[in-house]
């Protein structure tokens, strides 16, 4: 199954890349021969999706028995082609990003590596930093102080997410354990 999954994505993350490159290329290659016609004319004649399609040997759409329908095809094919390039180069560059991102789990997997959530790994690199200020502090960091600490140490959000969990706690202990200012 996994093996299945693996073939899927990298046919269509070479396909959406391909399909993406085009669309990039007949975007860029709309502007070069617009702004070759405005150079030679003066006049910058808009290449309308109607004239990209006659251009790609497709016909006009036509819905003759749903005339509302065919205004509304009419007016979309007199859009700027470099518009409808651009945004499909962009909507194939988000599916190329899904698949790749997809073939990068598989991978992942196929490798023995677990795939975590980057909201769960924030959540477990928060909890790796409060153990390690437990640990260096001998206890828990709201304690530190009475064992020697620094008071900046004891609540600082870097050193532990006890400031976090227990607000009114930690502002009573700096309260109590802050230096007096001279």
């Amino acid at each position: 199954m996994l093996l299945l999954e693996k073939v899927w994505y990298k046919l269509v993350t070479s396909l959406t890349g391909l399909v993406a490159a085009f669309f990039g290329l007949a975007t860029v290659m709309s502007i070069v021969e617009q702004a070759n016609k405005w150079s030679m004319t003066g006049v910058w004649t808009t290449v309308t999706i109607a004239d990209l399609l006659m251009a790609w040997g497709l016909t006009r759409p036509e819905t003759p028995n749903y005339i509302g329908l065919q205004k509304i095809i009419d007016e979309v094919l007199t859009w700027p082609g470099i518009v409808a390039n651009a945004i499909l180069c962009f909507v194939f560059i988000s599916l190329w990003v899904w698949a790749k991102r997809g073939l990068n789990v598989i991978e992942r997997k196929e490798r023995g590596l677990t795939v975590i959530p980057r909201n769960e790994w924030e959540a477990a690199q928060r909890k790796k930093l409060a153990k390690k200020a437990r640990n260096e502090l001998g206890g828990h960091p709201l304690l530190a102080r009475a064992r020697g600490a620094p008071w900046q140490d004891c609540c600082s959000p870097a050193s532990s997410s006890a400031a976090v969990a227990a607000p009114g706690l930690c502002a009573q202990l700096l309260h109590r354990t802050k230096p007096q200012d001279a």
